[in-house]
């Protein structure tokens, strides 16, 4: 089962408390204001480490319209997430 985990990385302890991500894959996707990835892995490596991590989608997001457009057109490259259409 692949996962999608889009949260706040201070949320990433309450997460893994109340969810089994063991052999999850999660994808993590962040928009920010400048700061990238940051240390996304390492937080959610500690937090749910039996879960199998992947990739990531980062975006400053400074506009609304923009990170839209870009987040739907990652999305739709994601082959699990065409087959389901």
């Amino acid at each position: 089962m692949t996962s999608l985990a889009g949260f706040s990385l201070g949320s990433a302890t309450q997460v893994s408390a109340a969810h089994d991500l063991s052999g999850k894959t999660l994808i993590r996707f962040i928009t920010h204001g400048g700061y990238g990835l940051g240390n996304s892995q390492t937080v959610i490596a500690r937090h749910a480490p039996r879960a199998q991590l992947r990739g990531g989608f980062s975006m400053q997001a400074d506009q609304e319209r923009q990170t839209m457009d870009r987040v739907n057109r990652w999305l739709g490259e994601m082959p699990a997430l065409r087959a389901l259409r």
